[in-house]
This record gives structure tokens, sequence and C-alpha cells, in this order.
């Protein structure tokens, strides 16, 4: 992603152009697990912090990537009720047994 800016700003990057403390959405994008993680050093998450306050496409980004991972990990523990797996078991049971007798000898 490219701001719409056309800046593109750096964390750490000797370019004369680029100022020291900033990132660019590209960097967002390829940081970004690291973010969400709370993996990455003060500086960083402070620059995409303020980064994301200026750039909706990153906050947007941001936003919707944090919510699938809570929502993904709030799910993933749940068990499926015995009666739901029954009824699926059967329906399976039943599903294979018609497709075994349509085959006849092969």
């Amino acid at each position: 992603m490219v701001p719409k800016s056309g800046r593109v700003d750096t964390i750490g990057s000797q370019a004369p152009h680029r100022e020291r403390g900033k990132v660019d959405c590209n960097e967002v994008y390829e940081r970004l697990s690291e973010y969400l993680d709370k993996d990455v050093r003060e500086e960083l998450a402070r620059a995409i912090d303020e980064h994301r306050g200026h750039c909706p496409d990153c906050r947007v980004l941001i936003d919707t990537t944090r919510m699938t991972v809570v929502l993904y990990q709030r799910d993933s523990h749940m068990a499926t009720p015995v009666a739901i797996s029954q009824r699926l078991r059967i329906a399976l049971s039943a599903a294979y047994r018609e497709s075994e007798s349509g085959r006849g000898d092969v």
C-alpha cells in the first residue's frame, strides 16, 4: 500500500528524504504481526500508532486484523455440542452408505 499523500517514511532509514521515527503503509503491513503481538520495540509501536492516526487505510487494516484474531481465538475454544455431533455423524454415515451403494462393483 502506498499512502495517498505519496510520503514514504521508515523507522531508522538512512535515506535523506525519510524522517527517522516514521513508518509508511508498507512497513505497517510488513510489521503488522509483530505490532499486534506487541513484539515490536517501543519506537516502532509509537510510529505505527502515529501513522494509524492519520492513515484511514492502515487504521482499517490494523483494526480488522485485530478483530479477526480476537474472533478466531474466541471461537477456537468452542466444543461442538453433542447433539450436533451425533446428527452430523448420522448424516455422514448415511451419505457414505449411499455413495457406496451407488458404486456397485468397481
